[in-house]
């Protein structure tokens, strides 16, 4: 089958056309603290294209700020708020944001330390 590209678009011996349709994107992002050591949680925010739904969870389970929201505006913002330390060394959360668009799946990830003592979120949940 012989394969022409007209204009950006894909069109096969069939005669069939196909744009090609281009995957979820992040530009700028960033998150703070990298290091929780007191009673509230971190802020990410990324800038997104060819996105429609962003979801951010994590591994373990924050106790509370995991969420899937719309993102086609090209912005997405979350807070995350992580169980107190309860232990003497620090806990790590591993942190994905999931894009979603027509064009496929991008995953972001972070990781998130909190130490002895610090989250619990006083006053968040």
């Amino acid at each position: 089958m012989a394969t022409v590209v007209a204009a950006g678009v894909l069109v096969g011996a069939s005669g069939s056309a196909s744009a090609s349709v281009a995957k979820p994107a992040i530009g700028a992002y960033g998150w703070s603290p990298t290091v929780l050591d007191v009673d509230h949680g971190a802020s990410f925010h990324l800038s997104v294209t060819n996105a429609s739904t962003c979801t951010i969870t994590s591994v373990p389970a924050p106790i509370a700020g995991a969420k899937s929201a719309d993102c086609s505006g090209g912005v997405f913002d979350a807070d995350l708020y992580f169980p107190r330390n309860q232990s003497t060394k620090k806990t790590k959360y591993k942190v994905a944001v999931t894009l979603v668009g027509p064009g496929g799946t991008k995953v972001k990830k972070f990781t998130v330390k909190v130490v002895p003592g610090a989250g619990g979120a006083t006053g968040q949940v």
